[in-house]
């Protein structure tokens, strides 16, 4: 799991099937994301984040990146977009409560 250096994530537990995260953040406070209720984000942008066999009868797209969120992180970040960048192999996610200024840094996870 990757996350912002300025916010503090506890992992409790994990399995396959299950997730259970303490996450503490300055602007936010304390919150929990478990697997309960978790959606996969719109993704703007290009839909796969994979691709295999470009310009070959093989060619293959996939959407290996994701990022799912549950209904308490929606409410807190009702304004948030996923974005897909093109060209890089990062996606762009953008946990906002209020429509932007344009001056915040943004943050990006790395496709590995």
């Amino acid at each position: 799991m990757l996350w912002k250096e300025a916010d503090h994530a506890d992992l409790i537990s994990f399995s396959t099937n299950h997730i259970d995260m303490v996450v503490k953040n300055d602007d936010h406070g304390l919150w929990r994301l478990t697997d309960a209720g978790l959606h996969d984000m719109e993704l703007t942008g290009h839909q796969y984040t994979w691709e295999k066999g470009r310009n070959t009868d093989a060619w293959i797209e996939i959407r290996l990146v994701r990022a799912l969120v549950n209904n308490a992180w929606l409410n807190r970040f009702p304004l948030a977009k996923l974005y897909n960048l093109e060209g890089s192999p990062s996606l762009l996610l953008e946990p906002r409560t209020e429509v932007s200024n344009g001056r915040k840094k943004r943050f990006r996870f790395e496709n590995a």
